[in-house]
């Protein structure tokens, strides 16, 4: 072993049993508040106990690692993320140390101290990895920890303490509901109605509303301390996103999921004489240009190959700046004219016939029957990368008609959460944090950092990320579109907390009826309102 460890560890255990010492000592005192300093009061707290040794055996296990010298003071105010004095050699460590959005713990308004802190979330997907860069341990750990707590697992309702713990001690506990993202709002409610344990959750953005615009499910960020200079970073959709009706930012998200339109560059080339991305853009650059484009590419390949891939992917992007219904129960203008884009695309043979998630709407781009995907960051590594198999290469990604993000994670607190201070650490450390934000990026990650500075990193060293292992594409420029996309998105806000699953029964609508059975768009929009998803809008 090296002799700085074994030297590191002694002294740990011998703090730790002063530390102890001195909280027995402690405990005999008429009046704590009186001590200005105690012996092993490593948090400076005015008593010493187990956190402090906590505190003093994770601080040695740092300097064994080979850092440089700091003091016991300044390790727990990098730690807590306060400012911490001046060294001669910052110290090496991929742990979140001091950062530009420092929370002082005095701005702090909720409740702190609880001694378990809870996150929900709806699948492991992602967390273990976040919570991995703020411990700074690895996701392998995470995960490690987490499943070895049970041997009988059950993702709703077996919720165990995992043997890690926060930076203030507390242990940290995961609720894993098992479900896709679109599954989870009920299950969040209900968790939050029982009263049950709960600091911080996962939204979606298609349902975070629901939350975000009611203060007794969401806390305003400032409670925690942030300011709208910790946010200065973030991309403006996602941060919008984060915001209530009143203009109160109460989520952050870790990641941007920006799309853009995938085509397959051989077949551009050889239906409609394009040669380059920017040839592609300027030929899809609106959906008038769009659907002149499906146009040419269905009579010149006599049918047989389809601009794009489905209806729902054309929703995705056409729904970033219209909506289709309003909170008052109306169709709008907007509706009628997705309808009537869908309409000639189908007709014309400009979009394919096929449902997205289908085996045939992955097939279709394997055998050339569509050109192109509105994908998502991470459609990239997901569906696309099925699609292209046979076509590794010869792939690009230009916007396309609209920019648009597709997917998401809404971090939200809880306004009775117990443990304030890790909450702003976590939020740090996972949204705002570019050092932490860009490790994650390294590690097998499907969306993008929403940070700038990341991002402008990336752009410029593509392997920073995992996705620059794509083989899809013939380039990395792919970093850049999708960057230009987030800064471009222009999101009108859901007015009601279902609207995006109300629009999407009307874009089956609109296939079903409007289309396949010709009716009028009066019958169609008499069939929307009298659905039960029309119900929903309230």
């Amino acid at each position: 072993m090296n002799i700085n460890k074994v030297c590191a560890a002694f002294s740990a255990l011998c703090l730790t049993g002063t530390a102890v010492l001195a909280a027995n000592i402690n405990s005999k005192l008429t009046s704590v508040s009186a001590v200005s300093e105690l012996l092993g009061d490593a948090n400076r707290n005015g008593v010493v106990d187990g956190v402090d040794a906590t505190i003093i055996l994770s601080y040695y296990a740092y300097i064994s690692a080979g850092h440089d010298n700091i003091s016991v003071d300044d390790y727990v105010k990098m730690r807590t993320n306060e400012e911490p004095a001046q060294t001669t050699t910052a110290p090496q460590t991929t742990e979140p140390p001091v950062t530009t959005t420092t929370v002082s713990n005095s701005n702090i308004k909720l409740k702190s101290g609880g001694d378990t802190f809870t996150i929900a979330v709806w699948n492991m997907d992602d967390l273990p990895r976040l919570v991995g860069k703020w411990l700074n341990v690895t996701e392998d750990e995470v995960s490690e920890s987490y499943y070895s707590q049970t041997e009988s697992y059950d993702p709703i309702d077996n919720h165990p303490l995992i043997t890690l713990k926060t930076p203030t001690g507390s242990k940290l506990r995961i609720i894993n509901m098992g479900l896709g993202g679109s599954e989870a709002a009920e299950k969040i409610d209900t968790l939050l109605l029982s009263g049950d344990d709960l600091d911080v959750y996962y939204c979606e953005p298609v349902w975070a509303k629901h939350f975000i615009d009611n203060d007794s499910l969401t806390a305003p960020l400032s409670d925690l301390g942030f300011t709208d200079k910790d946010f200065a970073q973030t991309y403006k959709y996602a941060d919008d996103i984060g915001h209530n009706k009143d203009g109160v930012r109460k989520g952050a998200s870790p990641f941007i999921s920006p799309g853009g339109f995938a085509y397959r560059s051989d077949l551009a080339d050889e239906y409609l004489g394009i040669k380059s991305p920017a040839e592609m853009q300027s030929a899809i650059g609106s959906w008038d240009k769009f659907i002149s484009t499906a146009q040419k590419l269905s009579e010149r390949s006599n049918g047989n190959t389809a601009l794009a891939d489905t209806l729902g992917g054309m929703y995705q992007a056409y729904t970033m700046s219209h909506r289709m219904t309003d909170a008052d129960g109306n169709v709008t203008a907007d509706a009628k004219e997705f309808a009537d884009y869908a309409k000639t695309l189908w007709e014309c043979g400009g979009v394919t016939k096929n449902s997205q998630w289908s085996d045939e709407w992955l097939a279709d781009g394997l055998k050339g029957r569509t050109m192109g995907y509105f994908i998502p960051t991470w459609g990239i590594r997901g569906f696309l990368g099925h699609a292209s198999e046979e076509s590794r290469a010869k792939w690009e990604l230009v916007q396309g008609p609209e920019s648009f993000y597709w997917g998401g994670i809404m971090t939200v607190v809880n306004p009775a959460t117990d443990n304030a201070a890790d909450c702003a650490s976590f939020i740090r450390s996972s949204c705002l944090y570019k050092e932490s934000m860009l490790a994650a990026a390294e590690n097998d990650m499907y969306d993008l950092p929403n940070n700038k500075e990341a991002m402008a990193e990336i752009i410029k060293t593509p392997s920073l990320s995992d996705i620059s292992s794509a083989k899809e594409f013939r380039t990395y420029d792919y970093f850049s579109v999708l960057n230009d996309a987030a800064e471009e998105i222009s999101f009108t806000p859901y007015s009601y907390p279902n609207q995006s699953n109300v629009e999407y029964y009307m874009v089956n609508t609109i296939r079903d009826k409007y289309i396949k059975a010709g009716s009028s768009w009066e019958e169609t929009e008499t069939t929307f309102k009298t659905s039960n998803y029309w119900s929903l809008i309230k």
